[in-house]
């Protein structure tokens, strides 16, 4: 990781880093979000925000949809059902806000 452009997190960041290596304008924290994205009282996005607020950068949330989550069960059953999948919708939704 010597030539990665991600810093390390201030210390009790979990899953969120502080992105340098880029010009100043471009700089940010960043907060990827696996599998809860309960905005209103996630503990990275909380962290992520202080960080912000006490490095006076942006915050990016980033989520990657993981398409083995939509796939049926060897009993044939979806993963996500559809109102896991509309939760995950209206998060994301969300988190452009």
């Amino acid at each position: 990781f010597g030539d990665s452009p991600f810093d390390p997190a201030p210390p009790g960041m979990a899953s969120a880093e502080v992105v340098s290596g880029l010009s100043p304008a471009r700089r940010m924290v960043c907060a990827w979000l696996r599998n809860d994205l309960r905005v209103h009282d996630s503990p990275v996005l909380l962290k992520a925000v202080e960080a912000s607020r006490e490095l006076g950068l942006p915050v990016l949330p980033l989520y990657v949809v993981d398409p083995r989550h939509f796939r049926r069960t060897r009993f044939g059953t979806l993963k996500t059902g559809p109102r896991r999948a509309r939760f995950l919708l209206e998060s994301i939704t969300c988190l452009k806000r």
